[in-house]
């Protein structure tokens, strides 16, 4: 489970505190990384997430453009 690394790519008010907030957007984010491979409209949701704001790491956005292009073609 990549809980812990997801928690650190969503924003938070504190940095050193992750809030329940944050902590249920990862969940979201892993959750749907999983559901993506079998279900392409998942893809959907995790557009919704990086298009939040709520998503800090650049690198998150450009670990899931490959998701979103094989989901596209699927």
């Amino acid at each position: 489970m990549r809980t812990a690394a997801q928690l650190n790519l969503v924003e938070s008010d504190d940095t050193n505190v992750p809030s329940v907030a944050a902590l249920r957007i990862a969940l979201l984010w892993e959750e749907l990384l999983e559901k993506v491979e079998s279900s392409p409209a998942a893809a959907l949701g995790l557009l919704d997430i990086a298009n939040s704001g709520k998503v800090r790491d650049s690198s998150a956005l450009a670990e899931l453009e490959p998701t979103l292009v094989d989901a596209i073609r699927r």
